[in-house]
């Protein structure tokens, strides 16, 4: 199935496959056994498509794999049809399952350790195939008779373990060792929960067969979970039991520490590597042979990266299976990993961050997607504006820039080959094959080597691309706090995220309505010719122009959303930190702040005293409304670092804005009835110093102690003597600013009761 152009939207086509391992012991939905389940696959993908789902192509895919699964956890109960999936407790065992994940739902490490059993007791054997003259383990036939759709699917500590296992008694492909070899350097794995949208994906499954229960007669689903609340207010419900807050998150300090990371291999390695691989492509023939070998290992012999964020030791020979004496596969880093996994994901870690791109967008990037206006300033466009022009493009710094071109010339021989446009297409120096790139794989490996410390609790972040739609918000709204971070640090002091924000915001705002009226009209076009009894071809176009400004508002809409989830994360950890004493929220917002905070600690602490037998902690019932409060209440961060402004849109909170006040003295009163928000332009720290709206945190004051210094340095120049006045002057300024918000703070009067963790 297809909706999109596959010339515009890269992998637009999608097949898919109901005959698929759905059963242990090999047994598929085609089986005779599973007939009713394969009439359920197919009208599920079938219903997707048509009004008033209509979801694209991509979607409909994603969610017949999530269909399967539900299968897969329902026969895996001894559950045989869909109508005996009849009551809520049911459904709680389901959301529970898939909220860790669809390998732990459908019993990945059972199935697992079932299958070693088997293979101990001589029950089953070990399948292998022939592959470039040897015999390996058939990874594929392994996966249908565990009754998945591919190993892959499982927790990757299960796969590794199975690997390990099925490796002592027949030998493992190259991919599969590499793998396992990367597995092996990897830093321990938590279990990690979803996010909240792939669990509401989940939840939608089973939503879409009980609206559709009419026209699945054979087998309908025997009960309604959302009667009164819709998928993703249930799935929040499953998540917000989490011990680590609000769920999905992406922890600031790790996500901060990646992208640093990421601006670090495209300045400063990636000349090195192109430059080699320029002389790699230089190694005559295409078939591996000793005479290659040795060209290859000449050329690498003098490369080697050194820095933060570098592998510790890279092979010498780069495109041939690296071993020691014992015949195993050396722990280090191929050359090849280097060019074709590591630094396509540090480019795109950096448009994703940058531009606020999300998956798909990105995966869609052509090698002509960087354009400039005549004011030579940079411009990222993707497919939606090859379908409806200024739709969606958006100004982007220069490191953008920068991680296209470097893309533009690891992809070169690649495209040339195949004839495509696509950004991430690469192919190896010494071989006719591509380059198979998997993002997700690539960014798990990137996170290993780069170095990304632990979570708190010693636990390591699983990054995923999904989450790279919220990279953006991160940085803007902890920008000050990870100033230890040089890479980031020197980037942030030449690009304004607020420029970006505006668009990613604001802008999108306008762009919504102007897409929703050209939506109507064209709808309206449509409905018209219809009447007219127009062509089909006529109707057809029409109808693809309205659905095409339906997706792009949708996206519009989408991203604005996306940086707002961004903001509330950002905010519940700040204010999860000030609830359990970590960290000192000050100035007269802050103080208010922290009242609200601890009028919600007290509120958590009486229901749980009033509501024991429900088992609940103080810190999951603060969780839920601290999340609530962000949700209403939000601070942006000043553009100097001085302080955050809490100051809202409506006009009351407006007419207060210290900054509006100060602006209206400049330009006319009229500004204080005309006010959207507040005017950081006018911000200083004599202006925050009397602002209602003020909020300081450590950042502020630690950046504020900074310029003190600087100030006072600079008094200290023989310059002249205003020179010298003007500098005290403004480190005066500062320290009032600072003494003023420290004078009028006062301690929490009451702290969260955080639980004690494993």
């Amino acid at each position: 199935m297809a909706t999109e152009d596959p010339n515009l939207k890269r992998n637009a086509e999608h097949f898919i496959e109901h005959a698929v391992p759905i059963g242990y012991g090999g047994r598929r939905l085609s089986h005779v056994e599973h007939a009713l389940d394969i009439v359920t696959s197919k009208l599920f993908s079938y219903t997707q498509l048509e009004p008033p789902y209509s979801v694209a192509a991509g979607t409909a895919f994603q969610n017949t794999l999530m269909l399967h699964n539900l299968m897969r956890w329902r026969i895996w109960l001894d559950l045989p049809r869909m109508q005996d999936l009849n009551n809520e407790d049911l459904f709680l065992v389901h959301g529970a399952a898939f909220k860790q994940g669809a390998g732990v739902a459908i019993g990945g490490w059972d199935r697992v350790n079932r299958l070693l059993q088997e293979v101990q007791e001589g029950a089953y054997e070990i399948p292998t195939r022939g592959k470039h003259g040897a015999s390996v383990v058939g990874l594929d036939e392994l996966a249908a008779h565990m009754g998945i759709a591919h190993l892959r699917v499982l927790p990757a500590n299960a796969y590794g373990h199975l690997l390990r296992a099925v490796g002592e008694r027949h030998r493992l492909g190259p991919k599969s060792e590499a793998w396992l070899s990367r597995l092996d350097r990897a830093a321990p794995e938590r279990q990690a929960e979803v996010s909240l949208s792939t669990l509401t994906n989940f939840l939608q499954v089973w939503q879409h067969l009980w609206a559709n229960r009419a026209v699945m007669k054979h087998d309908p689903i025997g009960y309604n979970p959302f009667q009164d609340q819709s998928p993703r207010q249930r799935a929040t419900e499953f998540l917000v039991e989490a011990d680590e807050g609000r769920t999905g998150s992406i922890p600031s300090a790790q996500a901060c520490f990646l992208i640093d990371r990421a601006l670090r291999w495209v300045f400063e390695y990636a000349p090195a590597i192109l430059e080699t691989l320029k002389c790699l492509r230089a190694v005559p023939g295409n078939v591996p042979n000793r005479a290659q070998r040795k060209l290859v290992v000449e050329v690498l012999a003098n490369f080697q990266l050194s820095g933060p964020g570098a592998p510790e030791r890279i092979a010498r020979d780069g495109f041939f299976r690296t071993s020691n004496a014992n015949g195993q596969a050396e722990s280090v880093t191929s050359f090849r990993e280097v060019a074709f996994d590591l630094l396509p994901t540090a480019c795109a870690i950096l448009i994703a961050t940058f531009s606020a791109r999300r998956k798909e967008e990105i995966n869609s990037l052509q090698h002509d997607c960087v354009v400039r206006d005549a004011e030579g300033e940079p411009w990222l466009v993707t497919w939606i504006e090859k379908l409806l022009q200024d739709i969606d493009r958006i100004p982007i710094p220069e490191c953008v820039v920068r991680a296209v071109e470097v893309l533009v010339e690891l992809g070169e021989h690649a495209r040339e080959a195949r004839g495509e446009k696509w950004l991430f297409l690469f192919k190896g120096p010494l071989r006719e094959d591509p380059v198979h790139y998997q993002f997700d794989e690539a960014l798990k490996h990137f996170a290993d080597v780069v170095g990304v410390p632990p979570l708190e609790n010693g636990n390591f972040w699983t990054f995923k691309p999904h989450q790279f739609r919220r990279f953006f918000a991160i940085v803007y709204y902890h920008r000050f706090r990870y100033r230890s971070l040089t890479a980031l640090s020197a980037f942030l002091k030449h690009f304004n995220p607020g420029v970006t924000r505006r668009y990613v915001t604001e802008a999108a705002k306008g762009a919504l309505a102007r897409l929703r009226e050209e939506a109507e009209a064209a709808m309206q076009r449509h409905a018209e010719a219809k009447a007219a009894r127009a062509s089909a071809e006529r109707l057809s176009a029409l109808k693809a122009s309205a659905d095409a400004y339906k997706r792009a508002a949708a996206f519009t809409k989408q991203r604005a959303a996306d940086f707002d989830e961004g903001r509330i994360d950002a905010e519940f950890e700040r204010c999860f930190a000030v609830a359990t004493g970590a960290e000192q929220m000050l100035g007269p917002r802050g103080e208010w702040c922290k009242r609200q905070l601890e009028e919600m600690i007290l509120d958590a602490r009486r229901n749980v005293e009033l509501e024991p037998e429900r088992g609940l902690s103080e810190e999951k019932v603060f969780n839920k409304l601290l999340y609530q409060f962000v949700g209403a209440h939000a601070f942006e961060p000043v553009p100097n670092g001085y302080c955050y402004c809490g100051c809202g849109s409506d006009a009351s909170e407006l007419r207060r804005a210290a900054c509006l006040i100060e602006k209206a003295a400049a330009v006319g009163p009229e500004v204080l009835e005309t006010a959207t928000a507040p005017d950081h332009a006018y911000a200083t720290p004599d202006v925050c110093g009397g602002c209602a709206w003020t909020i300081q945190m450590s950042e502020n004051r630690s950046m504020l102690e900074e310029q003190i210094i600087v100030h006072l340095r600079q008094a200290q120049r023989p310059v002249s003597e205003h020179f010298s006045q003007a500098h005290m002057a403004q480190a005066e300024r500062i320290r009032q600013f600072l003494a003023k918000c420290t004078d009028e703070a006062r301690p929490m009067s009451v702290t969260l009761r955080r639980r004690p963790r494993a």
